[in-house]
């Protein structure tokens, strides 16, 4: 990906940015969208995986970070329909105001998101303990919840694998969903 875009720029100066960049960066990403990730996921079937996903609801799971924020943009620029969620979101009604007015829907839980969207994207990162904890965080409950969205197609973990309970994952896919993963290795921040 680009370095070249500074992180202290405002989001409207990042979809600018990356509106020419999207197309470039995303195209590698897009061609595993179509392919097969082994026997875990079938295959997106298109001609033209951008295409198919204008008009499609993405949630983003941790917007406020550098990289929720340019994956943000980046599906904007697509043309996806981005729900944007983060607990800290309700103390900085700043950074609320500001994806609201770059059109991104902002959530008020991330069960919202999963009863809503087409596609789940975390970007938390993993915290193992205490009020915020993230691992495990797709469970029984959120896989239910999304399994209970007719919209829903897929939980696309680009973030740590632990994030998700290995047990649900069948399930989701059993369940008609699918999970796309390319999660980093385990480690803690």
């Amino acid at each position: 990906f680009n370095r070249s875009i500074p992180q202290f720029l405002p989001v409207e100066s990042w979809e600018a940015a990356l509106k020419e960049k999207t197309k470039e960066a995303a195209n590698p990403y897009l061609d595993q969208l179509k392919g097969n990730f082994g026997k875990v996921v079938r295959p997106i079937r298109s001609d033209d995986a951008a295409a198919s996903l204008k008009g499609m609801r993405v949630g983003v799971i941790g917007a406020t970070g550098t990289i929720g924020r340019i994956f943000a943009a980046m599906a904007r620029a697509l043309g996806m329909e981005v729900w944007v969620y983060s607990p800290s979101l309700k103390n900085k009604p700043k950074v609320r105001a500001e994806f609201e007015k770059l059109g991104y829907r902002v959530a008020s839980s991330k069960e919202e998101i999963y009863a809503n969207v087409d596609f789940v994207v975390p970007f938390t990162g993993l915290i193992e303990k205490g009020k915020g904890k993230t691992k495990g965080m797709f469970g029984k409950r959120a896989v239910t919840a999304m399994l209970a969205n007719p919209r829903f197609k897929a939980l696309v973990n680009v973030d740590r694998g632990e994030l998700v309970v290995e047990s649900q994952i069948k399930r989701l896919i059993d369940g008609g969903g699918q999970y796309l993963a390319d999660a980093a290795p385990k480690s803690k921040f």
